[in-house]
């Protein structure tokens, strides 16, 4: 993904932030698919204390809808996402890969079906629109 937007409404709790726009792309089995977010917004929620990385938080991104387009292939992933955020650097790290995306609606030359498990990895740098500097995360 190359871009985006980020809502924050919190940096405690549950309830980190949303994000509201997403576009990029991503290529499988050797055909490059645009990849656009579809309405509503994800939400962002805080899992907690990452236990590897005193610097990081566990987060969880539900409501994911997106559509995936590439030559001769069209699908719909949705689902729930699970990554971290890295205080350190200000990069939320997309590393799903628990099987919560799934694909529908594919018409796609069966190299993706109904009903497949999509993984997403991902890295999107975060900065405050007000400052530019990344934002600090907390658990508590």
């Amino acid at each position: 993904m190359t871009a985006g937007k980020l809502e924050a409404t919190g940096t405690t709790g549950s309830g980190l932030g949303t994000i509201d726009s997403v576009v990029g792309s991503c290529p499988i089995g050797g055909i490059e698919y645009t990849v656009t977010k579809s309405a509503p917004a994800w939400a962002i929620d805080i899992v907690g204390q990452n236990p590897s990385h005193t610097n990081w938080v566990d987060v969880r991104i539900s409501g994911v809808s997106t559509h995936w387009a590439g030559f001769g292939c069209v699908a719909d992933v949705k689902g729930t996402l699970y990554g971290h955020y890295e205080n350190d650097t200000g990069n939320l790290v997309i590393s799903d890969t628990s099987g919560g995306l799934i694909a529908s609606n594919v018409n796609c030359m069966g190299l993706i079906n109904d009903g497949d498990v999509v993984t997403l990895k991902s890295s999107w740098h975060m900065a405050m629109a007000s400052t530019g500097k990344a934002p600090l995360i907390k658990t508590s």
